[in-house]
This record gives structure tokens, C-alpha cells and sequence, in this order.
């Protein structure tokens, strides 16, 4: 078997795939085809690492930034883990290791993309999928799958009406356009 790696590649083909491509303020752009990343409209298959801002304390975070950098590290995915932020039902804390926004901009500052996911039911090896205990109170007959189940069924409309997605989104429309970070994604677990 032959191989010529001078031949031309032919175009992805779309097929039934759809992409997109989000524009940043400052022009820069992020895509997606049928067969990879775009970044400025060029192919990129960027490495990702993994990193839970709110379990480590917020004075070492450049640090390990630097050490995913230097390893070659250009997406850090993180979870906004609910029961981190709303220990108390209706009190947030987005202060100290759990300050989004800090922790956001200094991945910018450092050339980082972020990988944001908001949740509500996060993956993270953390107790009960990052739902706090206040809201597990309410449903103790039923438990954790019955809740994971209820959250998992509730439609766009319903999550975005609920405080964590609305403080969540009100930080990331700021980190997004008024301070001009223009590293960050966005998934859940809708």
C-alpha cells in the first residue's frame, strides 16, 4: 500500500453535519466541520486539560496554569459546580476559590481557552453530580436518581429561569464581551 501525503485534501464534506463558527469581538473565530476545529479558519486540534478551579485555592491557580501551559495545554475545561456556589439556598459565593471571573481572565491572560460547564448535573467526582444539599432536601424519598432525572428532563426555558443560570449567564455575557475575553465555550448537561 501506497501513500502520498503531497496530495491534495479534499474539502470536509458537510453531510448531514452542521456547524458553526462563533465570531469574537476582536475578530478572532472559533468553528467547527465535519472533520475538526477550526481556529481563524484553519484546522486545530487543540489539547485540552482538565482543571476544577473552585477545589484549589485561588492563590495557586497562575501556577498550575502555567505547569497545563507549559505541558501543552491550550483548552482548560472546568466545571461551575453548584453546590460550590450556592452552599445556602439563594446565597452565591463568587469570591476567593470560587471567583469565575478571576479565574477566567487569568486563563486568557496566560493565551488559555476555557471550557466552562455550568451544569446543572456536573461529572466531576463530586458529592451528588454538584447538586447542594438544600435542593437533595427537598426530594429525600426519591433520592438522587429521581432528581438527576428532573434535572436532566427540564427544558432551557426552566434552567435558565433558576438563579445558578442566571448568575452563571451574567458572568459569562461579562467575561464574554465587556472584559473581551474571547477564550471561552459554554456546554451543560441540558
Amino acid at each position: 500500500m501506497e501513500l502520498d501525503a503531497t496530495a491534495p485534501v479534499p474539502d470536509p464534506d458537510p453531510g448531514s453535519f452542521v456547524g458553526g463558527t462563533s465570531v469574537a469581538p476582536d475578530g478572532q473565530t472559533v468553528g467547527v466541520n465535519s472533520r475538526h476545529l477550526l481556529l481563524n479558519g484553519r484546522p486545530w486540534l487543540p489539547v485540552m486539560g482538565e482543571f476544577h478551579y473552585s477545589r484549589c485555592p485561588d492563590k495557586n491557580w497562575e501556577e498550575e496554569i502555567l505547569k497545563m501551559k507549559a505541558g501543552g495545554v491550550q483548552v482548560v475545561a472546568t466545571y461551575v459546580f453548584w453546590i460550590h456556589h450556592e452552599e445556602v439556598e439563594g446565597q452565591f459565593d463568587w469570591t476567593g476559590r470560587r471567583d469565575l471571573r478571576r479565574f477566567v481572565t487569568l486563563c486568557a491572560r496566560h493565551g488559555m481557552y476555557v471550557q466552562l460547564r455550568i451544569g446543572p448535573w456536573d461529572h466531576g467526582e463530586v458529592r451528588s453530580g454538584g447538586f447542594p444539599d438544600w435542593l437533595l432536601k427537598r426530594v429525600p424519598a426519591a433520592g438522587l436518581p429521581k432528581m438527576t432525572s428532573l434535572v436532566s428532563g427540564m427544558s432551557r426555558p426552566a434552567l435558565s429561569a433558576s438563579p445558578l443560570w442566571s448568575t452563571t449567564v451574567k458572568t459569562v455575557r461579562a467575561l464574554s464581551w465587556r472584559s473581551r475575553v474571547n477564550r471561552l465555550t459554554v456546554s451543560s448537561t441540558e
